[in-house]
């Protein structure tokens, strides 16, 4: 059984960005379904669902790679500018530097300012505006 399903997942295209806003745009509908009950917003579902399953399955990745190609170079830019995606970096480096390092907001600028944990009560100098707050690390 294991063998024939490593066969028959062989070759085939899988999961790229096209699919994930498929998937993610089909959990919406059912989200949306479940407050409406309309056979419309279902409909559109299961087709949307029908096709994310065509793409994982598909043994023609030339095609699938060109359809997630022209997905990209359409939704990518407007997503880097998405003012709900601005601080995805910024989230990711502050939580894989939290056992190093504490961040803190300037009191006079807002600027976050990042110290070493572990220096005990320490004076804190803004590099931005200049003000300075004191705070334990």
């Amino acid at each position: 059984m294991k063998d024939y399903l490593r066969n028959f997942f062989n070759g085939r295209y899988g999961m790229d960005s096209l699919n994930h806003a498929l998937f993610f745009l089909y959990f919406i509908l059912l989200i949306l379904f479940t407050f409406t009950h309309s056979s419309i917003i279902y409909t559109f579902s299961l087709i949307i669902l029908v096709v994310i399953l065509f793409r994982v399955l598909s043994k023609d990745t030339y095609r699938r790679s060109l359809e997630n190609q022209k997905f990209n170079n359409v939704f990518v830019p407007f997503l880097k500018n998405a003012p709900f995606l601005k601080n995805t970096n910024t989230i990711k480096t502050r939580f894989s530097q939290r056992n190093t390092h504490r961040f803190y907001n300037c009191p006079g600028c807002h600027q976050t300012i990042r110290v070493p944990k572990g220096k005990g009560r320490i004076q804190i100098r803004c590099p931005k505006c200049g003000q300075t707050f004191i705070k334990t690390t």
